[in-house]
């Protein structure tokens, strides 16, 4: 038997759960995720930048252009760039385990 792979073992671990509980799945997964580039990575950063870009709503397309509601949001880019103070050896992230 092929061996499953992640995203089908993942399907199977989510298919009964309700979408609340699918969305808090989610999140733990991705806090994560972001947790352990962060560990690898953040000790040995001298400098860092954090960068947000937002897409903001498209509420109407006019002849001039679309007009925006800046106050809502249909996703966020959220990128980290951190400086060494001299080359580091490239890291892999291990999957993590629930």
């Amino acid at each position: 038997m092929a061996e499953e792979t992640n995203v089908e073992r993942i399907v199977e671990d989510i298919k009964d759960l309700t979408q609340e509980e699918k969305e808090l799945a989610w999140e733990k997964w991705v806090r994560s995720e972001v947790n352990a580039a962060l560990d690898i990575y953040l000790p040995s950063a001298i400098n860092g930048h954090i960068n947000v870009k937002y897409s903001p709503l498209e509420v109407e397309r006019l002849e001039s252009g679309p007009v925006y509601d800046e106050s809502r949001v249909t996703g966020v880019l959220l990128s980290i760039l951190f400086d060494f103070e001299s080359p580091i050896e490239i890291k892999k992230l291990e999957p993590v385990k629930n």
